[in-house]
């Protein structure tokens, strides 16, 4: 059996997401959508599409000329040399924007930082770590900023938690550009996934099912909820399930619905290729494993680029393509060690046995 790869560690916590708990609405609180937009023609994000024109406003919000972050690391990046950032050199952005949106109730501010293509996983990595600090994982009560990144623009949201002025600016985020960011659900729905959430870091793969189930068209009718679906049928080996609901996911991702986060579409389609492994869909197996590694190495998560290697050498290997599996092995075993004695039982690889560089390779 393929070693499995991070599908069930997702948090919503983690970066570009916030805490999914469920926390008193504020009395101005606008309404929420629970239910995806409907499919929109999306832009390509570029430095200047991204920021906000005062005609796309609604009434109650208006444009500020001062900056107006939650959190003061937040500010820091408007400078030329951020305060407290980490002691390797930040990469420098090519343009600075931002912009201060108010509303009767408050304010935040939208930061827009231009960065040539090769900088921007560092740069957005830096600025995690400056803002949520050393090990912090996403956004806080304290420090609720979003992190996302636009086509060559890293895009910094950083608004009181229920501010209306953080509603208009992700909805348009996500339905205008396709960006991966958490929607404005509302109260039901993020408690529904709170519980979901619970489920997912217990494994507990029936229980799961039955949320989900339990509310079913609500929940069908969105990518996360999808998404779920998908990593719930994968641990209970319900593989057609779990391709169908993967499937689902990024099917609204595409269209109306992006997915909450850049690491729950790397889990869709990495989930996807270990369900077509499943159903011994070997051949697309690999391509879509392929596309997964790929994504994980532009994210920047190696464990997971580990993983997505072996699985993808598996499916190679099943398929008597020995000599294209070897070298994804050898990348895998140098990103984590530890999948080299997995590989040393894993019937997987039985086609690789008498192989001498196989031998050498799992020693």
């Amino acid at each position: 059996m393929s070693f499995p790869a991070a599908l069930l560690t997702l948090s919503l916590s983690s970066v570009c997401l916030p805490q999914i708990e469920p926390r008193p609405a504020p009395a101005t609180e606008p309404a929420k959508p629970t239910q995806p937009a409907a499919k929109t023609e999306r832009v390509a994000p570029t430095f200047e599409k991204l920021q906000v024109d005062a005609s796309e406003l609604p009434p109650e919000l208006k444009l500020e000329t001062t900056p107006a972050f939650v959190s003061p690391k937040a500010a820091t990046l408007l400078e030329e040399k951020p305060a407290g950032a980490p002691a390797t050199p930040a990469p420098s952005p090519k343009r600075r924007a931002f912009q201060t949106i108010a509303s009767a109730s408050g304010k935040g501010s939208v930061l827009y930082l231009e960065y040539a293509p090769a900088d921007l996983a560092e740069a957005a990595k830096q600025a995690g770590t400056l803002i949520w600090g050393e090990g912090g994982t996403g956004p806080t009560r304290l420090r609720p900023e979003l992190i996302t990144r636009a086509g060559d623009v890293l895009v910094v949201i950083s608004f009181p938690p229920g501010d209306p002025g953080a509603t208009f600016v992700v909805e348009r985020l996500r339905n205008r550009f396709g960006l991966r960011l958490p929607p404005a659900w509302d109260s039901g729905f993020r408690i529904l996934l709170s519980r979901v959430e619970k489920a997912n870091a217990a494994q507990d793969a029936a229980g799961g099912l039955k949320l989900l189930r339990g509310d079913a068209a609500k929940v069908a009718a969105t990518s996360v909820g999808a998404f779920y679906e998908g990593e719930f049928s994968l641990l209970a080996n319900d593989y057609a399930g779990a391709e169908k609901a993967y499937s689902r996911a990024l099917e609204l991702d595409g269209t109306s619905d992006p997915l909450p986060s850049e690491a729950s579409y790397f889990q869709a389609i990495d989930g996807r290729g270990m369900a077509l492994w499943g159903l011994k869909r070997f051949d697309e197996a690999v391509t879509v494993l392929r596309e997964a590694t790929r994504i994980a190495v532009e994210l920047r998560r190696t464990p997971d680029e580990a993983r997505s290697l072996y699985n993808t050498a598996c499916c190679l290997a099943l398929l008597a393509k020995g000599d294209e599996a070897m070298p994804l092995l050898a990348r895998a075993f140098e990103l984590d060690s530890k999948l080299r004695s997995h590989a040393r039982t894993d019937t997987d690889l039985d086609s690789l046995r008498t192989r001498e560089d196989f031998k050498k390779l799992v020693e």
